[in-house]
């Protein structure tokens, strides 16, 4: 059972937008590119966005310029002050990519594409998590960055299976979601090995093949392949945006924990 607080995080889109900004800054660091202006745009225009998707079929004045319009307006103006053009405009781009998933600007919106959902999903997190820093930092974007990125997205991409997973009976049969098309139980075990082709992916993108960064991330996929056991509990109102969605934040709190330990240590 989830306390009070814990619900109205979720509901408000406030844990996910938390998450996802956690992943942002463990990337940063492994980057060596700590950007806090990016950090507080990344969490701000995810609050924006997903509020958005929740709220697409029934928005009201007060919710769409409080709730939608500040945090995303806020957003804007810090980029507008603190970022790089190139950055802009990628995430422009980026902020277009989000809008199409919950309204049809140009054409028919990604949410109602077949199949297309989570890939779009971690489309965006993947560029705005690993391309924003680099851009912004004014380095080109090599080889090793390109596969932090196929990592990050694959990551992003198997965390969200159990999303499928949860609204399967509820989502309507046109879309053909994974755990649609292969059936609920064969989606998991797809999600778990896309998870070992993302810790393949970030050990190929790191320097070394030992550091705390392989093993913070490589602790979060065991993690995640044990709650993808928990599937009977995936229908629960809250488990999957919960404890699914903390695993984008894991890799930084296990970092964090390492750092505190090296410290006591030495």
């Amino acid at each position: 059972m989830l306390k009070k607080w814990k619900i109205r995080w979720v509901e408000n889109q406030i844990w996910v937008a938390i998450c996802c900004t956690a992943l942002a800054f463990f990337i940063q660091i492994n980057l060596n590119k700590i950007n806090i202006n990016l950090l507080i745009i990344q969490f701000l225009a995810t609050l924006s966005m997903y509020k958005l998707a929740v709220h697409s079929q029934q928005i009201n004045f007060k919710i769409f310029s409080f709730h939608i319009l500040l945090p995303g307006l806020l957003a804007a103006i810090i980029g507008f002050v603190y970022l790089k053009t190139e950055t802009l405009l990628l995430l422009a781009f980026l902020a277009v990519l989000s809008l199409q998933y919950s309204f049809p600007l140009l054409g028919k919106n990604f949410r109602k594409i077949q199949r297309l959902k989570i890939f779009i999903i971690a489309s965006i997190w993947a560029s705005s998590i690993v391309f924003l820093p680099i851009l912004d930092s004014g380095e080109l974007i090599g080889i090793q960055t390109l596969l932090l990125w196929v990592s990050i997205f694959l990551f992003v991409l198997a965390i969200s299976i159990p999303f499928d997973w949860r609204d399967s009976d509820s989502d309507a049969a046109e879309l053909k979601t994974l755990p649609q098309e292969l059936g609920k139980e064969q989606s998991l075990k797809l999600a778990n090995r896309v998870l070992v082709l993302s810790i393949l992916f970030f050990i190929l993108a790191q320097e070394t093949i030992v550091n705390s960064f392989i093993f913070s991330f490589l602790l979060t996929v065991v993690l995640a392949s044990f709650l993808f056991k928990k599937s009977s509990k995936f229908s629960k109102k809250y488990f999957v945006s919960f404890w699914v969605e903390i695993l984008s934040a894991m890799p930084l709190l296990i970092y964090g924990m390492l750092q505190l330990l090296n410290q006591k240590i030495f």
